[in-house]
């Protein structure tokens, strides 16, 4: 794997990071690095997997993921959408 190393972050920016993933329960550098690939679309429109365009299209998609177990935190659901389309994109199932 690669390393990246960040220089001259702001000391505000790294104690909300530090906190973040605290309360998160993970490393600091797990939670970087799972919330940057959150945030970093593949390189290619064939490998981008679809994603929903309307409110009922979300709604589904919630739905289909988690009925009526439906998570209230927005990174919760984002990260949990992100998990099935990286499922979707190489064929792999929930389980």
């Amino acid at each position: 794997m690669a390393t990246l190393n960040v220089r001259n972050i702001p000391e505000d920016l790294y104690a909300r990071l530090r906190i973040r993933a605290a309360e998160a329960g993970e490393s600091m550098e797990g939670f970087v690095r799972a919330r940057l690939d959150l945030l970093i679309e593949p390189a290619t429109a064939e490998a981008r997997p679809s994603r929903p365009r309307t409110v009922r299209e979300v709604r589904a998609r919630l739905d289909r993921l988690f009925g009526e177990d439906r998570p209230t935190d927005l990174m919760e659901t984002l990260k949990a959408m992100r998990e099935e389309e990286r499922r979707d994109a190489h064929g792999m199932s929930k389980e």
